[in-house]
């Protein structure tokens, strides 16, 4: 098995998009399962963008062609994901840090 990724990520206080994380640093541009973690407070709506050319563009992740949705102290599991970048982006200021636990395991 293959050590777990593991991270957070923050949507700053009056913002709506965190930092994105670069993929390829974790390991592998291809995960087979990656996990994301809300914190307990969330009023916000917020989804995952994910970027394919090297964070140029992002486009919303989506699953049964419906918009993925990380709602207050839930957790999100999304597998077979490749892409070079993510990110978390908010549909409206952030009135706190918004900080969210990611876990994931690579393909090599």
């Amino acid at each position: 098995m293959l050590d777990p990724i593991k991270q957070t990520v923050t949507i700053v206080n009056a913002t709506t998009t965190s930092a994105s994380i670069d993929l390829r640093a974790l390991g592998s541009i291809r995960l087979l399962a990656l996990g994301i973690t809300a914190p307990a407070t969330l009023p916000e709506v917020v989804n995952i963008e994910i970027s394919v050319d090297d964070a140029v563009t992002f486009a919303r992740l989506q699953s049964g062609g419906a918009d993925i949705v990380i709602a207050a102290a839930k957790a999100v599991e999304v597998t077979e994901l490749v892409a070079t970048h993510l990110r978390l982006v908010a549909a409206v200021a952030v009135a706190a840090d918004r900080v969210f636990k990611i876990i994931g395991t690579a393909r090599n």
